[in-house]
């Protein structure tokens, strides 16, 4: 998360803070300009709460004395910066200094100070003094300023439900009244959606039905809908009730923009709460899309049905009556319609498959599986203006398709014949989505069916690849069309070197390492350690050679394993070569790491680890079926083998732990590399238990105990019955036979790659600074302390968690300072020699619960006031997860203490 290299984050953030004061007192407005529209890139590199509380008290004292655009740039800021906000310890001193300028002539410097305060809603929402001077410009005569307390008046009421329940009763009397403009009131109406009393809710409730039933504008009724909809998705209660409003309003308001922004609010209480609708509001959608003759409404109304279609009340959104509209719509010559009706029919479907099995949910699945595969044949020859949409309905229906594949492989043959024939006469721009939708139901499919219906179109997906490689997105469906190919497993191998050539020729190096990727993936090592040693020959960075190469020796390594059961005898020589390749990756990436700088280390430090362990295991595996091979040889377990076996049993053991010490740091690993990383520890457990039967005389119930995965399973058992009667009466020649038998299988049994070699889908980063820090980076830089004093230790902290998947979240933030004692001291055979000598204190650990995504905490700790003592202080950081794993995944920082003050150390010693 965080790299190696060491910040002096202390006199950085004192610099930064000095930069600011002296560019913001010198008078030039570009100076001071410049200092404040900064502040987010330093906020962003220095997260620290000290940091962060400092600039925002300058930056108020300055707001009281500066420009109205110094004002605003600051205001700017401020919103860039609003993640930060909950870093700022003395919150009523910022507020204090903010609110000052409330007080000023000017109703522009107001204005600004209004917004100022909105954005600071996080600290300002409780304060008292800010409510009543908001509620106060509300009914100010300037506009800019009435506008500003409008916005001030939203944020507060985000964050306090009293301030906005309090706004309820001036919206209330201006609805009958001409107190309000109707600006102001279209604007207050947001702030309805935060109320949380019984009360106010009612009549927050009772405004918005009184403005949807009188002729109220456009913009009104809008803002009434949503306000209505956002307050009952708040509280989930009387759901049913504000449904029933809503449908009322689809019926008296013909206005188009009304009636989608109804449908938008019906959408999100289905997806919030589809529980709690009655059938009645289904069956008012159905007879509503009956009789609509406007498609934009329709698709609306199906958008609301597909929600509740595959929510928990599925099984009620089609009955008999409405199911042939359902039917109908399906075949429409809109691709949004055909596709919505799709997924409606296919979500109720599963549903009452799921609910109850057989009988009438049969039929209804082969209802769905016909709804898809005319769907599929109508959408791949259609054109349409609006290309987003479009998209969204092809993909909806792909993912029908999948999910009735996955759910009944025996309708995968049937909906693959569908989706490959549509290829003939599909739209250029549907090719990439269609083969990634054949890629899908292709990987759920049982390997016969695909066998039967792939190979006959490969011709055909092979010129889609080349004839579309010049056009836009041309080498998206290359490397799409590839991974299908590869996804199918057994293919014609000339189809595949026809697109890696044409890539090849063109010189497309980013479509060929997609293609490389996708092979590591799908197992066939051989192919990817082939085109990543082309790249690397193509590449100019020494990064991204090393990358590359450390790759190809990767697939190189996991090829030689996956091709052992060819030639079993030659399984030492394998092991041996896959070894070698796999040291070699170790190099290559630990290479790329220091060549890389931050970006991306820790991903190449996890496939570094990844590829040291898999060759200790290797070396391990090796060593042992050598000393299994010298037992043989021998006729009998002599003692010198045997402890020589039981070396290897540890050397197992150790890469065990390994694999288990790297699965718990590999906090933005996804999920499926954690279980490659369980499946390899349970693998050298496995292969332990295995040498500890046959060869140390070790009870069979360890290995019946030994909790593995299903590839391996059937292994296991054969194991088991081979070894039911005793070990012991086995001969060396069948322990070894049997022990070579269990290694072949094993190493040629399909290894996938942890998918974080490639993708880093999660990034969470922790940045820990300490105070005091040294001075200067050098490794002779200490803290000089002197004696009898005690060493005050703060540790601050940010996480910052991005990424397009987040697999999991910190919880709490385990920080451990330890101290290591050096001294020295006089040997006894001369007074001229000296020996160091290093104690260990206990170490002092918190468990923190970070707010803000910041943390902080202070630590004492005891020095030993020895003459010459050097004392080594470790900080580590760890953290957990909401499930309450821990991950050692966290920076480290050191520090080192020197005792200065001699004299009064040696009186301490006189004295005892």
């Amino acid at each position: 998360m965080l790299s190696n290299k060491e910040v002096d984050m202390r006199r950085s953030s004192e610099d930064f803070i000095v930069e600011l004061d002296s560019k913001l007192r010198c008078g030039r407005l570009g100076s001071q300009c410049e200092a404040i529209v900064g502040l987010p890139a330093i906020f962003d590199s220095h997260p620290f709460p000290t940091l962060v509380n400092a600039v925002f008290l300058k930056m108020a004292e300055f707001f009281r004395t500066g420009s109205n655009f110094l004002r605003l740039c600051m205001v700017k800021v401020t919103e860039l910066c609003c993640h930060h906000l909950s870093k700022i310890h003395s919150a009523d001193e910022v507020v204090r200094r903010f609110s000052a300028t409330l007080h000023s002539n000017d109703p522009f410097a107001r204005a600004l100070a209004l917004r100022e305060l909105g954005v600071l809603a996080l600290l300002t929402a409780e304060q008292v003094t800010v409510q009543q001077s908001v509620r106060q410009a509300l009914e100010a005569h300037e506009k800019v300023e009435v506008d500003a307390a409008i916005f001030a008046a939203r944020c507060l009421s985000a964050y306090n439900a009293e301030f906005a329940g309090s706004l309820v009763e001036k919206l209330h009397s201006s609805i009958n009244g001409i107190s309000v403009s109707p600006d102001m009131q279209l604007n207050l109406l947001p702030t309805l959606q935060y109320v949380r009393t019984q009360r106010e809710a009612e009549e927050a409730k009772a405004m918005c039905v009184q403005l949807l039933t009188q002729q109220s504008g456009k913009a009104q009724a809008i803002a009434a809908v949503r306000a209505l909809s956002r307050l009952a998705c708040a509280y989930i209660v009387h759901i049913s009730d504000h449904v029933s409003i809503l449908l009322s309003v689809l019926e008296h308001d013909a206005r188009q923009q009304v009636c989608l922004a109804v449908f938008s609010a019906l959408d999100a209480m289905a997806c919030q709460a589809a529980h709690l609708w009655q059938p009645v509001h289904i069956k008012a959608l159905w007879e509503y899309l009956s009789r609509s003759s406007s498609t934009c409404l329709s698709g609306a109304a199906l958008i609301v049905l597909n929600s509740l279609a595959w929510s928990v009340v599925g099984d009620s959104v089609l009955d008999t009556e409405t199911y042939p509209i359902c039917q109908g719509l399906c075949c429409s010559i809109d691709c949004t319609l055909a596709s919505l009706a799709c997924g409606v029919t296919t979500g109720v479907a599963l549903a009452l498959a799921k609910a109850s099995p057989g009988g009438k949910a049969s039929e209804w699945v082969m209802d769905a599986v016909c709804a898809v595969q005319t769907t599929l044949t109508v959408v791949s020859v259609m054109q349409s203006d609006d290309q987003q949409q479009y998209v969204r309905g092809i993909q909806l229906v792909l993912t029908c398709s999948v999910k009735l594949a996955k759910s009944y492989p025996s309708y995968s043959g049937d909906l693959l014949t569908t989706l490959v024939s549509c290829f003939e006469s599909l739209q250029r721009d549907w090719i990439l989505l269609f083969c990634r939708g054949a890629q899908r139901i292709v990987s759920v499919s049982p390997a016969k069916t695909v066998q039967d219906i792939i190979p006959p179109v490969v011709p055909l997906l092979v010129e889609l690849a080349v004839g579309n490689i010049s056009c836009a997105g041309g080498n998206d469906i290359a490397v799409a069309v590839a991974d299908l190919l590869l996804c199918c497993g057994n293919v014609d191998n000339t189809a595949m070197e026809r697109i890696l050539s044409l890539l090849e020729s063109k010189h497309l190096s980013w479509p060929l390492f997609c293609v490389a990727r996708c092979a590591a993936q799908r197992g066939a090592f051989e192919l990817a350690s082939r085109l990543f040693s082309r790249l690397s020959t193509v590449v100019c960075d020494e990064q991204h050679v090393r990358w590359l190469s450390g790759l190809a020796n990767l697939c190189k390594a996991e090829a030689g394993l996956s091709s052992v059961c060819k030639n079993p005898n030659q399984l030492l020589e394998t092991l041996s070569q896959s070894n070698r390749f796999l040291y070699e990756a170790a190099v290559h990436f630990s290479i790329a790491k220091g060549s890389n700088g931050r970006s991306g280390a820790e991903r190449i430090e996890f496939v570094r680890q990844y590829c040291h362990l898999r060759s200790e295991m290797m070396m391990g595996i090796q060593q042992a079926l050598t000393c299994a091979n010298s037992m043989r040889m021998a006729g009998s377990s002599k003692d010198g083998i045997c402890g020589e076996m039981e070396r290897c049993v540890a050397s197992l053991r150790m890469v065990s732990s390994g694999f288990s010490d790297l699965y718990r740091s590999a906090f933005n690993a996804d999920p499926q590399s954690l279980v490659c990383l369980r499946a390899a520890a349970r693998l050298c457990d496995f292969l332990v238990d295995c040498c500890s039967v046959l060869y140390l005389d070790t009870e069979l119930r360890r290995v019946q105990s030994c909790v593995m995965d299903d590839r391996i399973d059937d292994l296991r058992s054969a194991l088991l019955q081979k070894l039911s009667v005793s070990p012991r009466v086995l001969s060396q020649e069948d322990c070894f036979a049997t022990m070579r038998d269990v290694l072949v299988q094993l190493m040629s049994a399909s290894v996938q790659l942890p998918p974080f070699v490639f993708n880093d889908c999660q990034g969470t980063r922790i940045q820990v600074a300490i105070w005091p820090a040294p001075k200067g980076q050098g490794q002779a830089e200490h803290i000089a302390l002197t004696a009898r004093t005690h060493l005050a230790l703060r540790v601050e902290g940010a996480l910052h968690q991005e990424g397009s998947s987040v697999y999991r979240h910190v919880d709490m933030v385990h920080i451990r300072v330890s101290s290591l004692h050096q001294s020295t001291v006089e040997s006894s055979k001369s007074l001229s020699q000296a020996q160091p000598v290093s104690t260990s204190t206990a170490p002092l650990v918190k468990s923190l619960k970070p707010q803000g995504g910041a943390f902080s905490s202070e630590f004492v700790l005891h020095l030993v006031p020895d003459v010459n003592a050097v004392h080594d202080v470790q900080i580590e950081v760890s953290v957990s997860d909401r499930d309450g794993a821990v991950w050692t995944t966290g920076p480290s920082k050191s520090l080192r203490v020197k005792i200065d003050d001699l004299a009064p150390a040696q009186a301490i010693r006189e004295a005892q």
